[in-house]
């Protein structure tokens, strides 16, 4: 039997997964913008185990019990323990990964904020050398195929959201509207990427590892994810074309957010005339039930 015939009436379900400090909260809200301007539910259940750092894993019995009343759900950063009966869904699983490289620097700078207990090294160049997680890279993209997974890269998402977002979701026949991607790609294409990592607690920019690593750690990081940089097509060393890719994407956003700045003026100022409108046509209405009394009584 043809699988979208057999999987016509299962409820569908979305499952996202991704790299740590690799944007994913930041991809994963816009998805959430997404499904609920669509008129679907979602949920982050991962959330609110980075409040306790004694119960981040998840069991996959905690994403069976999620599916019964969300369409979506994430923000998984890690493999899920256990075993669950999810056949009763058409579960779609995306997992979006990023440089390893710019994880690890991510990752070290913001250590405090998600990983108390992690010794500090001091220096980066110290940090990398004596820390090793390509394993748990490899572990979440292992553990993404095992569950069919579609994979995204990051950097594509980042410089090209709206292509990003119909391929996710292509073929998956789930209702969701013209206008909501639009406002999801919006979210996406201003989202809060600088040049400096140090300075907030986001990912920051694509191809950082290339151009602002010792050659040292460049060099050891290289050879440290050999096998991902590989498999998914990363430059071992600076290219300016990207470079030069992201330039000109700031400036395409400083004109996103000066024209977003100016819609938001004029729906205010059409908001504030639709409700003078309101006002004056309800004193004519008065008016005018007024007269009518008026004239009732003349006669």
């Amino acid at each position: 039997m043809n699988d979208r015939v057999k999987n016509a009436a299962k409820p569908k379900r979305v499952l996202f997964m991704g790299f740590r400090r690799g944007g994913s909260s930041i991809i994963f809200e816009a998805l959430q913008r997404l499904f609920a301007e669509s008129g679907l539910s979602s949920s982050d259940i991962v959330a609110a185990r980075h409040m306790n750092p004694e119960e981040k894993t998840l069991d996959v019995s905690e994403l069976a019990s999620a599916f019964q009343q969300f369409t979506l759900v994430g923000c998984m950063r890690e493999p899920m323990v256990g075993e669950a009966d999810l056949s009763e869904y058409e579960t779609h699983t995306i997992l979006v990964v990023r440089d390893p490289r710019d994880c690890d620097i991510s990752w070290y700078h913001a250590q405090d904020l998600h990983d108390i207990e992690r010794r500090s090294f001091g220096t980066l160049d110290a940090y990398l050398k004596n820390v090793d997680d390509s394993e748990y890279y490899l572990s979440l993209v292992e553990y993404g195929r095992k569950l069919g997974a579609r994979i995204f890269r990051y950097e594509d998402i980042f410089f090209n959201p709206a292509k990003a977002l119909a391929d996710m979701f292509k073929g998956m026949d789930l209702p969701l509207k013209q206008s909501a991607f639009d406002m999801a790609t919006i979210v996406l294409a201003l989202s809060r990427t600088i040049p400096d990592v140090k300075s907030h607690n986001r990912s920051g920019l694509p191809f950082q590892a290339t151009s602002t690593l010792s050659q040292r750690s460049l060099s050891l990081l290289n050879k440290r994810h050999a096998k991902l940089l590989a498999e998914f097509d990363y430059p071992l060393k600076p290219t300016t074309s990207r470079d030069l890719e992201i330039e000109s994407r700031f400036e395409v956003d400083a004109i996103k957010r000066f024209a977003l700045t100016l819609a938001r003026a004029n729906s205010l100022r059409v908001l504030d005339l639709q409700h003078r409108d309101a006002i004056i046509n309800g004193m004519i209405n008065r008016i005018e039930a007024l007269e009518a009394e008026v004239a009732r009584m003349k006669s």
